[in-house]
């Protein structure tokens, strides 16, 4: 991650990182916002584009957010990559952490494919802070709410329905 190389080469090894290659291989399968869409800004021409694969999409915003010198800084990636790397909750963390925020509250969801965090990681933090709500998600990489868009709003729709039930309680 931190070696040099051509931003060809950066941006296809994030979305291997990220992604399975069954998913980057298929058809771009993105929900396009349409004019109907709340507060969406459409391009010049008036509609979005489908891309040939989940793979071009991805691309294309990396290179469009990579190509964004004041949002997407060096500094920033060294940090938010030395605290994904250094971070650490202990199993007394992760129970206090389950404790005052309650475990009904808490989802966690992991890919099996994911190779940035492994799944094995994913399950030591249901082990440890045994949320409401866990999904080991087959053949799933890092990013679930861009491959399986749909299944993954529902569950968030879900579990903001059942956490505003819980604060009337």
């Amino acid at each position: 991650m931190f070696i040099p190389k051509s931003l060809d080469r950066s941006v296809t090894d994030a979305s291997r990182s990220l992604f399975p290659d069954s998913w980057l291989d298929s058809p771009d399968d993105c929900i396009l916002p349409t004019t109907s869409t709340r507060d969406v800004i459409m391009p010049p021409n008036g509609e979005y584009l489908r891309f040939s694969t989940n793979y071009e999409r991805f691309a294309a915003q990396e290179l469009s957010k990579r190509l964004d010198t004041k949002a997407f800084t060096k500094k920033g990636f060294m940090l938010q990559a030395i605290a994904a790397g250094w971070h650490f909750k202990s199993q007394a963390q992760l129970a206090e952490i389950g404790d005052k925020v309650g475990r009904g509250r808490i989802l966690v969801m992991h890919g099996t494919m994911d190779n940035l965090i492994t799944c094995q990681h994913g399950r030591v933090l249901i082990e440890e802070l045994k949320p409401g709500k866990s999904y080991i998600v087959e053949g799933a990489g890092h990013v679930l709410m861009l491959e399986r868009t749909e299944w993954y709003n529902g569950i968030v729709k879900a579990m903001v329905t059942e956490t505003e039930k819980m604060g009337k309680e």
